[in-house]
């Protein structure tokens, strides 16, 4: 399952669990002093899934959002050092 459709059921459960505590439906499942934590457990799972979902989709557009791992370090060392003019290592 990929990070998308992940945040995209996380978003909604927390529309469908803040449903249940708008429109009084809740109280079938819980007691009734439960209402105030379902809202806001409801709206806290779709902030953190509106992030995910802006976190992976800006990181796909921007080149310079990929994280830099050592294996991309070594690479870009090793392919600028042996370059005719380069000043590295001349």
């Amino acid at each position: 399952m990929n990070r998308n459709l992940q945040s995209v059921l996380l978003l909604l459960v927390g529309g469908a669990v803040m449903r249940i505590a708008i429109d009084n439906s809740y109280v079938e499942y819980v007691r009734s002093a439960l209402r105030p934590w379902l809202l806001v457990a409801g709206g806290l799972l779709v902030v953190v899934a509106l992030i995910c979902l802006a976190r992976e989709n800006v990181s796909r557009l921007s080149p310079r959002g990929a994280p830099i791992t050592l294996t991309r370090i070594r690479r870009t060392a090793t392919t600028t050092r042996g370059r005719p003019g380069s000043r590295c290592c001349s």
